[in-house]
C-alpha cells in the first residue's frame, strides 16, 4: 500500500461552515483515501484500516 504525505500547506479548509479554516498543514493519504490530518505529521508505522 502506498502512502502519500502533503505537507506544509498553507491554508486548509473543512468544507463545513460551522468549522471552517482548520489547524493543519499536513494530510496524509494511504490506499488513495485521506487518512489523517493534522499539523506536521510524523509516519510512524502501519496505519490500521477502519
Amino acid at each position: 500500500m502506498s502512502i502519500l504525505a502533503i505537507r506544509n500547506i498553507g491554508t486548509l479548509v473543512s468544507g463545513d461552515l460551522e468549522i471552517g479554516i482548520l489547524d493543519a498543514d499536513t494530510i496524509l493519504c494511504s490506499g488513495g483515501l485521506i487518512s489523517h490530518i493534522g499539523s506536521t505529521l510524523i509516519y510512524l508505522g502501519p496505519i490500521p484500516s477502519s
